[in-house]
C-alpha cells in the first residue's frame, strides 16, 4: 500500500512540475513564425529582424514562413489550426483576424482563436503614383477623381485590408469614385503602379523598396518624421483612422508558461538596437504593448473595423 501511495505522490508531483519543466525547456526546437506577405514587404523585413532578435534571446531559431494569399487568411488559418505548443506563431498586422472576419463568412477561425503576445510596430500607409503621373498632390488627384468618376484605378493588396479601408475613407470624404483593383501580390501591385498600369498604389512605408514611384501623401494624421517632405492626409484636411499595428500572436490554448516566456523575450527584442534600426529604416513607428494591452487594442480594432466596413458599404462574401 505504501509503495502504491508513493507512486501516486510521485505522479502528482510530476503533473505539478510539467508546466514548469515545459516553460524551462521551451523552446527546444526551431519555432515557425508565419508572415502573410511576400519577402521584401515591410512586415517581412520587420519580421525577419524580430525573428533574429527573439531567437538570440531564447537561444533557438525562429524561422520565417512566408504564406501569402487571401488577404492573410491562408497564413492565419495555418496558425489557428496548429498545435498550441508555442512552435507555430504569426507575426502580422491584425487585418486577417479583424477586418476579414467582417467580410468573409465561415472562416475557420475567430478573433478568439488567437492569443496576443505583444505588439511591436505600427504601419503608416502611403498613396503612390508613377513618376510620369500628371498628379503632383493628393488634392489634385481627388479633384480629378471627383470630376471623372471611376476613370482612375487604385491597386491594393487585400480587399478590406487596413490600407484599403483607409484609402476608401479618403475617397468617400472627397466624394470621389475610384475603381479598386485587388492584388494577390504586393510586389506586383507596386510594379504596376510604378509602370503606370494602374493609376494609384496603396501600400505601407518601406514596402515599395527602390521602385520608381512618387509618394503623394501618407495616410496619417501627421507627417512621418523620417519623411518630412511627404505631406500627411490629415494636414491636407482628410479624415484619417487609427494606424495599423501588429506583432506576435499564438494559437488559442498555448500554455501560459510559454506565453510568458515569449512575452518576456518580446519586450527584450523590442529594445534591441537592430530592431530600432529597422524601424527607422522603414519609417515604421514601434510602440510596444504587452499581451494584456495588445489584446484590448485588437478587440477595440475589431469593433472599429466592423463599423467602418458598414459605413463604407463594403460587401463581404
Amino acid at each position: 500500500m505504501k509503495r502504491i501511495l508513493g507512486f501516486a505522490l510521485a505522479a502528482c508531483a510530476a503533473c505539478g512540475l510539467s508546466g514548469g519543466v515545459q516553460a524551462q525547456t521551451y523552446p527546444s526546437k526551431p519555432v515557425q513564425m508565419f508572415i502573410h506577405f511576400n519577402p521584401g514587404a515591410v512586415v517581412d523585413i520587420l519580421g525577419r529582424v524580430f525573428a533574429d532578435e527573439i531567437g538570440q534571446i531564447l537561444r533557438q531559431q525562429f524561422v520565417v514562413v512566408n504564406r501569402e494569399g487571401a488577404s492573410g487568411i491562408i497564413a492565419m488559418t495555418a496558425v489557428a489550426q496548429a498545435k498550441p505548443d508555442g512552435y507555430t506563431l504569426a507575426f502580422a498586422p491584425p487585418g486577417a483576424i479583424v477586418s476579414q472576419l467582417h467580410l468573409k463568412k465561415d472562416l475557420p477561425y475567430t478573433i478568439d482563436s488567437f492569443v496576443p503576445v505583444c505588439q511591436v510596430f505600427e504601419n503608416q500607409f502611403v498613396v503612390l503614383v508613377s513618376p510620369g503621373s500628371p498628379f503632383k498632390s493628393l488634392n489634385q488627384l481627388m479633384d480629378y477623381a471627383r470630376a471623372n468618376p471611376n476613370k482612375l484605378s487604385y491597386g491594393v493588396f487585400g480587399i478590406g485590408s487596413v490600407p484599403d479601408l483607409q484609402f476608401q475613407s479618403l475617397v468617400l470624404a472627397a466624394k470621389a469614385q475610384i475603381t479598386q483593383v485587388p492584388y494577390k501580390s504586393l510586389a506586383q501591385m507596386t510594379s504596376d503602379t510604378s509602370s503606370g498600369q494602374i493609376d494609384i498604389g496603396v501600400t505601407a512605408f518601406g514596402s515599395f523598396g527602390a521602385a520608381p514611384v512618387r509618394v503623394l501623401a501618407t495616410m496619417a494624421k501627421q507627417r512621418n518624421e523620417l519623411f518630412p517632405d511627404v505631406p500627411s492626409a490629415g494636414e491636407l484636411g482628410f479624415p484619417v483612422s487609427d494606424p495599423a499595428f501588429g506583432g506576435l500572436v499564438a494559437p488559442k490554448g498555448t500554455p501560459p508558461e510559454i506565453l510568458r516566456t515569449l512575452e518576456t523575450a518580446c519586450a527584450k527584442a523590442a529594445e534591441a538596437p537592430k530592431w530600432h534600426d529597422v524601424l527607422k529604416r522603414t519609417g515604421t513607428p514601434g510602440p510596444y504593448l504587452g499581451s494584456v494591452e495588445y489584446a484590448k487594442r485588437l478587440r477595440a480594432d475589431y469593433q472599429a473595423k466592423g463599423e467602418l466596413i458598414r459605413l463604407l458599404g463594403i460587401k463581404g462574401d
